[in-house]
């Protein structure tokens, strides 16, 4: 005898609910996501609300500061700060401040805070490398103007910098070679032609050990002698020392 499996049949409202369901479910869902929209447009309103607000505080702190009210321009940014950590503008200026006030360490802390949120930020990334140096901290220095000078190859005040401090660093060929860089895209810049002079003789001096003959530093002289005739008036001892 054949074996039949016996099948379950659905009665007939099985089969007609879930299609009343279907069509309920589709009004409530509708229902549902009208209601998600219009909580979604009041949430969209009320950041832009926000932002506008932090905005005319940012401005407010600028005119503040532009007033020299300093402390109450750090003390509505610190307001909005804490309301929005992220906040590029409101760190960006108290930063500014801070380092305009000669607070450097408060600036620096806000450099970084605000390099988190935007990593490449050309100017919290300039002013943080000078801070760097100025502290003597010439490799953190060199990364922050490397990145720099990857995004801009052709900012000859960045590459200037960072010949400057490869020069601090004591890397002289590596500080001549940007300087030539600079020249090269900014042939009027009398102090990259100084610095290229000075890095060439530190180069042959080995860091002022010894003295170089006259015939060694011709080249260096020439760099000298260019910055001079463009009104660098700081190379004149050098000249006098190094040079015929």
């Amino acid at each position: 005898m054949k074996n039949t499996k016996s099948q379950s049949i659905l009665p007939l409202e099985f089969l007609i609910l879930p299609t009343i369901f279907a069509t309920f479910g589709f009004f409530i869902s509708s229902v549902i996501f009208k209601a998600n929209l219009k909580h979604l447009l009041l949430f969209a309103f009320l950041l832009l609300n926000a932002a506008l607000s932090s905005q005319k505080d940012v401005e407010l702190a600028l005119s503040l500061f532009n007033e020299g009210k300093s402390d109450e321009s750090i003390l509505l940014l610190n307001s909005v700060i804490e309301e929005d950590d992220k906040n590029a503008e409101a760190l960006y200026l108290r930063a500014y401040i801070n380092l305009a006030e000669g607070h450097k360490a408060n600036a620096l802390r806000d450099y970084d805070l605000l390099i988190k949120v935007e990593p490449r930020h050309r100017g919290a990334l300039t002013n943080r490398s000078l801070i760097l140096m100025e502290g003597e901290h010439y490799e953190s220095a060199l990364e922050d103007l490397n990145l720099l000078v990857e995004d801009d190859p052709k900012d000859w005040r960045i590459i200037y910098e960072r010949g400057y401090c490869y020069g601090l660093m004591g890397k002289h060929n590596k500080a001549v070679e940007d300087f030539s860089r600079v020249i090269k895209l900014n042939p009027d810049h009398a102090e990259a032609y100084a610095q290229r002079g000075v890095s060439k003789i530190n180069e042959l001096s080995n860091e002022g050990l010894i003295r170089p003959a006259p015939e060694q530093c011709i080249d260096a002289c020439i760099d000298l002698k260019k910055a001079q005739e463009m009104g660098d008036t700081t190379v004149f001892k050098m000249i006098r020392i190094y040079c015929k």
